[in-house]
C-alpha cells in the first residue's frame, strides 16, 4: 500500500472529528437529547448497518474475492484469539472485578461497526467494507458470547443467541446469500438500501459525539487503568495485529487489501457495547464510558499512523 493510502484514512479521520464535534454541540445544547441519542443507536444498530453491510455485498461474484472473505474471516478469529488470551493474562490480578472485567473486554473489542466501517468504506470502497464485515462478523459472535461471558461469569452466556441473531450477523448473512446466489437488488429497493447505508458515518459520529459529551473526560484522563486499556487497544493490539499479518501476506495467505480491512477494524477504538454490557450485568457504566470516550479521542491520532504503518504490507 502507498501512502495515498494513509493520506486517504487521515482525511477521512479529520471527517469524522468534525461530525463528532457537531454531535457533541447538539447535545451540550439540547438539540440532541439523551432519548434521542437512544433512538439514534437503535436505528443505526438495527437498519442503517445491516443496510450498509448488504449494500457492500451488491457486487459481481468472483471466487477470488470469496476466498478473500474468508481469509479475513480467518485472520478475524485468529487475532481475537490472540487478544483474548493476552488481555486475560494482563488483567489478571487486577482486584476490583468492574474494573478487571470492563478492562478485558475493552482492550479486545474495538468499534468495528461504528468506527471500522465508514474508514473501510472511504479509505478501501465496497470492498474494503465487504472485507472488514468479515471482522464485524467475528466481532458480533465472540463479544456476544466470549465477551458476555467476560461480565457474567456465566457459561450459559456462551451459548447465547444473539451470538447468531443480531443486525450485524443477520446482515453479513443475507449479503453473503446475495454475493454467492448472485442476487442483485432491484433498482428502488438498491437505491434505498444504498441510500440508508450512507446514513453510517454521520449518524455514528453524532452519536459518539453525544457519548463523549456526557463523560467527564478530566477525570477520566487521571485514571491510569484508563490509559493502560487505551494502549492495548490503540498501539499494542493493532501493532501486533500488523506483525501477523504481514508474516500472512509475506506468506501468501492474505493479500495486501484483506489484510489492510482487518488492520483497520483492529485499530478502532473500544467498543461502545461495553458501557451497555456494564449496565446489562449490574455495573456502573461510568469507568466503562470513560475508557471508550479516552480511547476515542486518542484513536483520532492512532488510527492514521497505523494505516501509515499498514504501508508494509
Amino acid at each position: 500500500m502507498d501512502i495515498s493510502l494513509g493520506l486517504t484514512v487521515a482525511n477521512q479521520v479529520a471527517i469524522m472529528v468534525i461530525m463528532i464535534s457537531i454531535g457533541f454541540f447538539c447535545y451540550k445544547k439540547e438539540l440532541l437529547t439523551e432519548a434521542g441519542v437512544k433512538s439514534m443507536s437503535a436505528i443505526l444498530l438495527n437498519v442503517v448497518t445491516p443496510c450498509m453491510l448488504i449494500n457492500a455485498y451488491q457486487q459481481d461474484f468472483n471466487s477470488e474475492l470469496a476466498v478473500k472473505f474468508l481469509t479475513a474471516a480467518g485472520a478475524a478469529v485468529l487475532l481475537h484469539l490472540i487478544m483474548i488470551v493476552i488481555a486475560l493474562i494482563v488483567f489478571k490480578k487486577q482486584e476490583i472485578p468492574m474494573v478487571k472485567k470492563a478492562n478485558t473486554f475493552m482492550s479486545v473489542y474495538s468499534n468495528c461497526g461504528f468506527m471500522g466501517l465508514p474508514l473501510l468504506n472511504a479509505a478501501l470502497g465496497d470492498e474494503g467494507v465487504f472485507l472488514g464485515s468479515a471482522y464485524l462478523a467475528v466481532f458480533n459472535l465472540l463479544y456476544w458470547t466470549q465477551g458476555a461471558y467476560v461480565f457474567s461469569g456465566d457459561k450459559r452466556d456462551m451459548l447465547s443467541k444473539k451470538a447468531v441473531l443480531n443486525p450485524g450477523v443477520i446482515g453479513v448473512l443475507t449479503g453473503l446469500v446475495f454475493f454467492f446466489g448472485r442476487i442483485k437488488l432491484p433498482g428502488i429497493i438498491g437505491t434505498t438500501v444504498s441510500g440508508i447505508a450512507a446514513l453510517n458515518t454521520p449518524v455514528a459520529m453524532f452519536v459518539i459525539g453525544a457519548f463523549l459529551a456526557k463523560t467527564k473526560v478530566k477525570s477520566a484522563l487521571r485514571n491510569p487503568n484508563v490509559w493502560l486499556v487505551t494502549v492495548l487497544r490503540l498501539l499494542a493490539f493493532p501493532l501486533l495485529s500488523l506483525g501477523v499479518l504481514f508474516v500472512l501476506t509475506k506468506a501468501g495467505i492474505t493479500d495486501t487489501l484483506t489484510a489492510m480491512a482487518v488492520l483497520l477494524q483492529v485499530a478502532a477504538p473500544c467498543a461502545t457495547v461495553g458501557s451497555l454490557f456494564a449496565v446489562k450485568y449490574g455495573y456502573d457504566p461510568t469507568y466503562a464510558s470513560e475508557v471508550i470516550a479516552i480511547s476515542t479521542l486518542v484513536s483520532m491520532i492512532t488510527i492514521p499512523l497505523m494505516a501509515f504503518a499498514g504501508g508494509i504490507l
